[in-house]
């Protein structure tokens, strides 16, 4: 999920803040390791293996959706 993010916010970043696409990689990478951790707090705590999964994959869907969409 943080490298589907991390590849989303980098194609999207130049998009929308109008910056060089070295920008976005670099902000990509860095908000990838936020979001990594917090995932790994959220999977921990979820209840079950089976809630865990279809979080990930309902936060997943739109990440997908974009990439394929800018790709």
């Amino acid at each position: 999920m943080a490298s589907l993010l991390a590849a989303v916010l980098a194609l999207a970043a130049p998009r929308l803040w109008g910056g060089s696409r070295a920008d976005g990689v670099l902000l990509a990478t860095l908000l990838s390791f936020v979001v990594y951790a917090a995932i790994a707090l959220w999977v921990f705590c979820a209840r079950s293996a089976t809630r865990a999964w279809l979080g990930l994959g309902v936060a997943a869907a739109p990440c997908v959706g974009l990439l394929w969409w800018w790709r």
